[in-house]
């Protein structure tokens, strides 16, 4: 299975799948968590060492070979074990992007799952001026490149994150209750 939590930056993308992926393997499951920022810090070593570039947005290039390492990578894993469950956070703006880890599950007979974190934009904002200004992550001018080229999927599972902690992780108990069917059905 390949579950995708998408989002613009600063959503909760990373927050919701940490805590999905705890909640699938309380419950008996295999997962594999791993982000295209991950990926990027993997492919560009020399981002990771410099900490002035954690906060910026990926180029273009960066971002076409983060994900296309993430795509080899997860069909590799299913070639190896087609039970696993991969856990991907990213913001997979475009359908393309979402459609090529379509096309994988399709190829390797496993379910796949799109969540998309939605979190109002003050609260992004104000998330993302806190992460930039103590060297946690990027700031608002990603998330507005990001939005300015999002692409709303239409058959997504909704996660609103109001920032109430406990209400999130109340929202993906309940998610992981709609995807675990879904996984045990697929081993």
């Amino acid at each position: 299975m390949i579950i995708c939590i998408t989002g613009l930056p600063g959503s909760g993308k990373s927050t919701v799948a940490v805590l999905l992926q705890a909640e699938l393997e309380r419950n008996g499951c295999r997962v594999r968590h791993y982000t295209s920022d991950w990926m990027r810090f993997k492919l560009f070593p020399e981002l990771a060492e410099n900490s002035a570039q954690h906060g910026r947005d990926f180029t273009q290039d960066e971002l076409t070979r983060s994900y296309n390492g993430l795509y080899m990578l997860f069909g590799e894993l299913l070639d190896i074990d087609p039970t696993l469950a991969i856990l991907t956070d990213g913001t997979y703006r475009t359908e393309s992007q979402r459609n090529s880890l379509r096309e994988i599950s399709r190829r390797h007979n496993v379910p796949f799952v799109l969540i998309k974190v939605h979190v109002e934009d003050g609260t992004t904002l104000a998330r993302l001026n806190e992460r930039f200004a103590t060297g946690a992550g990027s700031g608002p001018e990603s998330y507005l490149s990001a939005k300015a080229e999002y692409e709303e999927p239409a058959d997504a599972l909704l996660l609103e994150n109001t920032g109430d902690k406990e209400a999130l992780r109340e929202e993906v108990r309940a998610l992981a209750q709609t995807v675990m069917p879904q996984l045990t059905g697929a081993s």
